[in-house]
């Protein structure tokens, strides 16, 4: 099943991702309504968390069914998918801290950053690529995805509908539990580390996504349904910005409070099939936006730090330099799509079975 209208959105989720950490200084995101970005930007993550159960889902589940699920073929393109980028990001951040920077460099962060376990040590978690933490996690999910996925795909509709919902309530009531004895006082770093960047915090969140894939495959229409597409989509995108306004409720939201909407966002996208908005998103140039997407998302800390403490145009702390900037790592992220994550992506696929290539 290609759902190529769901490309986009993740450079879109990538782009919020780049100005919470980027330009939330600087004018527009200054201002209301583009300053909630600039405060919850960060949430953005989690849409990727979903959409990546969602994906898998409906990439292996039918695979899974005909039993022509191989782990070979599936790690192999699980480590061609992110890992060279990734490794290049990472190399780009040890040249910025000691030639640049001038930073030492810590043995710990680095090992732990190559083996993309540094998320489960809060003293490492943010260390060297910041971004990268959410990597380790995907990590741990592309982990236990072959052992869930044949026990979720036996269940009826019902139990995933409860497993989808159980999942929801384990990680938000898990969150509030944790967060709540420190409501009225700061959370030690460690402890916030912990329970922000951990991949068990995460793990629901992606039970979401997969469930939800796994009941689209079962229950969506082959050929689309627009307006449902258009009600979910527009549903989520209202519920979302609404519930932006409540502090009280985004301040438990760093993990898996807001998947139903953002499960609610990608069904919604999925389920177009025509109109200006489909036809839009399925443009060739909106696919290639999504696809360079994750150099963005991983590229982001050395290639803008670079550029913004270098400040080559003396632009100072402002919008033109930001687009200036983000301008700069679109392009490195276009070339390092072409020029790495293509080639690797081919270079590892030749060891796959040939059907699943």
């Amino acid at each position: 099943m290609q759902l190529n209208q769901l490309t986009f959105t993740r450079f879109v989720a990538a782009t919020v991702v780049l100005i919470f950490h980027g330009a939330r200084s600087s004018f527009p995101f200054t201002e209301y309504p583009a300053s909630l970005v600039a405060q919850y930007g960060n949430l953005a993550v989690n849409y990727f968390f979903v959409l990546s159960g969602f994906i898998m889902a409906i990439a292996y589940g039918p695979v899974w069914a005909k039993g022509q699920f191989s782990k070979r073929a599936y790690w192999l393109a699980r480590v061609s998918r992110i890992y060279p980028l990734y490794l290049t990001a990472l190399l780009l951040v040890v040249f910025v801290n000691a030639f640049v920077r001038v930073n030492p460099i810590g043995w710990a962060p680095l090992i732990s950053g190559l083996l993309l376990v540094q998320a489960w040590f809060p003293s490492l978690a943010g260390t060297l690529n910041g971004p990268g933490w959410s990597l380790s996690v995907e990590a741990f999910f592309y982990a236990v995805f072959p052992f869930v996925l044949p026990r979720l795909w036996s269940l009826s509709s019902r139990a995933l509908g409860g497993w989808l919902a159980g999942s929801w309530l384990v990680g938000t009531l898990g969150y509030l539990l944790l967060v709540w004895p420190y409501a009225s006082k700061p959370i030690p770093d460690a402890y916030h580390a912990a329970i922000s960047y951990g991949p068990y915090m995460h793990l629901p969140t992606f039970l979401v996504g997969l469930c939800g894939g796994l009941l689209y495959l079962r229950h969506a229409p082959k050929t689309g349904n627009n307006r449902a597409g258009s009600y979910f989509l527009g549903g989520g995108l209202l519920l979302l910005f609404a519930i932006a306004h409540v502090r009280a409720v985004m301040q438990f939201a760093p993990t898996t409070l807001l998947t139903p909407l953002f499960l609610a966002i990608i069904v919604g996208v999925a389920l177009l099939n025509r109109g200006w908005l489909y036809n839009g998103l399925v443009q060739p140039q909106m696919i290639y936006l999504g696809e360079i997407s994750y150099g963005i998302y991983i590229l982001q800390q050395p290639v803008v730090a670079l550029l913004q403490e270098l400040d080559p145009l003396h632009m100072g702390d402002t919008l033109g330099r930001d687009l200036v900037t983000f301008g700069g790592l679109f392009l490195i992220s276009a070339l390092g799509f072409q020029l790495i994550e293509m080639p690797a992506k081919a270079l590892i696929r030749r060891y796959m079975p040939a059907r699943q290539r």
